[in-house]
């Protein structure tokens, strides 16, 4: 009896010195929210709105502009649902759903026909607060974003700032896309 009024004691000890039950429940529920108070689907949720915007503003820009070119150019905008794992200087790839836009413009009725890509994809802070930023980027070339929005610029909904934002960048990318294409089919035809 002695024995086991001691083991008693000793586990009675052991028991007081651990945290309770409640107060670790409720600090792994506080992961799942960031420090803005933002869930990690939201978080998630507010970059693939931003890539969609910057794929729906490429499709807009694209029809408009390519219309009248229809005998020598085609174009198209694919959404789809890969990401590259990325973890860098405190942000992360989109782990909820992830979608990318690949942007791919061609020529058409030519001895020989050439298309060029680009691919966009986000990154969010591992921890987002409001005045974080979410990124776009383009996935060739990952040290420069080409667009950083607040995260409370897409959560819960992409601003109508962002969205003018997005529409001011489209245009060089495609006039940059444009300008390789013409070069790379010139130098097929001999006309360097």
């Amino acid at each position: 009896r002695t024995l086991d009024s001691i083991q008693l004691i000793d586990d009675s000890l052991s028991a007081a010195s651990a945290q309770p039950l409640d107060e670790n429940l409720l600090k792994i529920n506080s992961l799942g929210k960031t420090k803005g108070g933002y869930s990690h689907t939201d978080v998630d949720k507010g970059a693939n709105d931003l890539v969609n915007s910057f794929g729906i503003g490429f499709q807009k820009l694209l029809e408009d502009r390519l219309k009248n070119h229809k005998e020598t150019l085609s174009y198209r905008c694919e959404f789809g649902a890969k990401g590259c794992s990325v973890n860098k200087n405190g942000y992360r790839s989109v782990i909820n759903s992830p979608i990318s836009l690949q942007v791919t413009i061609s020529t058409k009725n030519l001895p020989q026909n050439y298309s060029v890509s680009r691919g966009f994809s986000s990154l969010v802070p591992i921890d987002s607060d409001t005045g974080d930023d979410i990124i776009l980027w383009e996935a060739s070339n990952r040290l420069k974003p080409i667009l950083a929005a607040r995260a409370s610029q897409v959560i819960p909904r992409v601003t109508s700032v962002t969205q003018m934002r997005i529409a001011t960048l489209i245009e060089p990318i495609i006039s940059e896309m444009l300008a390789e294409l013409e070069q790379k089919a010139r130098q097929s035809l001999g006309r360097s």
